[in-house]
């Protein structure tokens, strides 16, 4: 099930490509995104669905 409203992530700041947004199993949503091109280091990541915005605070590792 492909969640219905548009999905936004923005990673350091930078827009993320969302290929898909869904449900994969009872509870568990995945998100495939594709990273921004941004130099080695940590960057904050936020999620928007529907006007909720995720947790702040939360970083993915960018590796080359």
């Amino acid at each position: 099930m492909v969640v219905p409203s548009p999905v936004t992530v923005t990673i350091g700041g930078q827009q993320a490509s969302v290929g898909f947004a869904g449900l994969v199993a009872s509870g568990e949503f995945q998100l495939n995104v594709v990273v921004p091109n941004l130099p080695a280091g940590e960057y904050p990541i936020t999620i928007q669905v529907n006007g909720q915005t995720s947790q702040s605070g939360v970083v993915i590792p960018v590796s080359q």
